[in-house]
């Protein structure tokens, strides 16, 4: 009697925290070229408005130039590098997304990309970057609170690199696990079932890998 109160009250915890739950992510494509000069880039990043909101960046009403510096400060891909044109700001009403378009040039063959934006408002924050170098598709990079670099010599190691975008969504997946509450309701409901030790770590690792491959789906 006791464990199905307990069963129904956590379901409920579950059903309500669904629509509560939201991660503070951000996204980026960026293409890479190769040119006589050195290196052309194209960036494009989006945001979800609701995540905006949540960082309390307090924005003024001029929040599209204020929030076109904070993501043009965030990115930094070298000293040697200059814009080539200004920012272009999209906001897309169907999506909630808004999206800031900018290319650049820089004169270092070997490129090292930094991302600092919105970790010291939230330090859960993540930012997913996908890259294509001279029309190539190589590894996602996710940038973390306590992982801001990328650097494009990396990416001549395949294998290490889809070894290491892989490890990055099983962590995500692991972390977005432990700070949502509908997912933390989910794994103490198959506690109170008294599972054996064996099938509980089956479970546990099956839904903590399937929830970083919905993730990796998702981009």
């Amino acid at each position: 009697m006791r464990n199905s109160v307990l069963l129904t009250l956590l379901v409920f915890l579950l059903s309500s925290s669904l629509f509560s739950h939201q991660r503070s992510e951000s996204y980026s494509k960026i293409k890479i070229e190769d040119i006589e000069d050195g290196k052309k880039i194209e960036v494009e990043y989006s945001i979800q408005t609701s995540v905006l909101q949540r960082l309390e960046l307090n924005l003024s009403e001029n929040w599209a130039q204020e929030f076109k510096d904070s993501v043009l400060n965030g990115f930094h891909f070298g000293e040697e590098c200059k814009l080539l044109e200004e920012p272009f700001l999209k906001k897309s009403f169907s999506t909630g997304y808004i999206s800031l378009f900018w290319p650049i040039q820089c004169i270092s063959n070997n490129l090292e990309i930094s991302f600092q934006t919105f970790f010291e408002q939230d330090p859960t924050h993540t930012h997913i970057a996908t890259f294509t170098i001279n029309s190539i598709r190589v590894p996602e990079k996710i940038f973390t609170n306590s992982d801001r670099i990328w650097t494009e010599a990396n990416k001549d190691s395949a294998s290490s690199s889809s070894i290491q975008s892989f490890y990055d969504y099983v962590n995500l997946g692991f972390n977005h696990i432990l700070t949502g509450y509908d997912h933390l309701a989910f794994l103490l409901a198959l506690l109170l079932l008294n599972l054996n030790f064996r099938r509980l770590i089956l479970i546990i690792t099956g839904f903590t890998l399937g929830h970083s491959l919905t993730l990796a789906l998702e981009r």
